[in-house]
């Protein structure tokens, strides 16, 4: 079951064990068994982990999270969610963000089952200091909440957000690992579009259509978007909105309910994050890698 903790501007939610919702996330198989890997040997250890996940704006990064839970609780292991809209949670000032994570903490330390903590935006929280300012002040709590998570047995704490080199060094360097959700190339679209019900060659030939129109307007597709763009045409068609049309004529309708990114823009964006990028994608494959070699899969 769902719930609040009593934060006046609805920045927290739970989920009980058995009550966190099924989210399908399409593709990302490494990246799943590397969080599959931290959260299992957490919960098998009896130990904590952090883990910093950062990512363009609409990959999917808390939906990961959600959608690995299930997949480790589908295993056997039942997991409590809590996340954590750090950016809501300022607004009430440092005193009443700094009394909720410390709720948090002591509700996580007094429980048996398996936590993960996500705290979404979380550069809200670990923003890089700013002399005079609550910033300063916030990121000191947020640094002490990871340090403290040594305390923590079955926890495993997640730091989400768009933008990692806004987060103060002394807060990334809390995190034991990073990870980096890349928007989906033209093979992750393919399984997107075909989780709506398109055989797979019309899936394929989709996609191509949809590249071949972001290329020529200088943009690219997040996964988010392309999942609203397809579920905006399932809901206005309604039944088997893509029965007999062609390829073409059902990219064109995608692409007007899936916003485009300017390319250059992310362009910019992996240049200026290139070294986290380099390391998340070499953690990637070692934690990817150990999961499968520990526990077989």
């Amino acid at each position: 079951m769902a719930s609040g903790s009593g934060s006046t501007y609805g920045s927290i939610i739970e989920y009980e064990p058995g009550a966190i919702p099924v989210v399908s996330v399409v593709g990302l198989d490494d990246l799943k068994c590397a969080l599959r890997y931290i959260l299992r040997r957490a919960a098998t250890d009896d130990s904590s982990d952090a883990v910093l996940v950062a990512g363009w704006p609409g990959s999917a990064k808390t939906s990961l999270t959600l959608n690995v839970i299930g997949l480790e609780t589908a295993a056997g292991t039942s997991w409590r969610y809590v996340g954590v809209a750090c950016h809501k949670l300022i607004l009430g000032g440092h005193d009443h963000a700094q009394a909720e994570l410390n709720n948090i903490v002591s509700r996580i330390r007094g429980s048996n089952d398996p936590t993960v903590l996500l705290l979404d935006e979380i550069d809200g929280i670990g923003e890089l200091r700013r002399r005079g300012s609550t910033i300063n002040e916030m990121t000191r709590t947020s640094t002490a909440l990871l340090q403290d998570r040594e305390v923590l047995r079955k926890a495993v704490i997640i730091g989400v957000t768009n933008y990692p080199n806004l987060l103060d060094e002394a807060v990334r360097q809390q995190f034991d690992h990073r990870l980096y959700i890349a928007p989906p190339d033209e093979e992750t679209a393919r399984a997107i579009i075909r989780s709506y019900g398109l055989d797979d060659t019309l899936a394929a030939d989709v996609a191509r259509h949809l590249f071949r129109q972001a290329e020529q307007l200088s943009g690219f597709f997040s996964g988010r978007a392309l999942v609203n763009g397809c579920l905006k045409v399932r809901q206005l068609l309604q039944g088997n909105a893509f029965a007999g049309r062609s390829a073409d004529d059902i990219a064109n309708d995608i692409s007007m309910y899936a916003n485009l990114s300017p390319k250059e823009l992310f362009e910019e964006y992996e240049s200026e994050y290139k070294e986290f990028i380099r390391a998340a994608r070499g953690q990637e494959r070692q934690l990817s890698e150990a999961f499968r070699i520990r526990w077989g899969v």
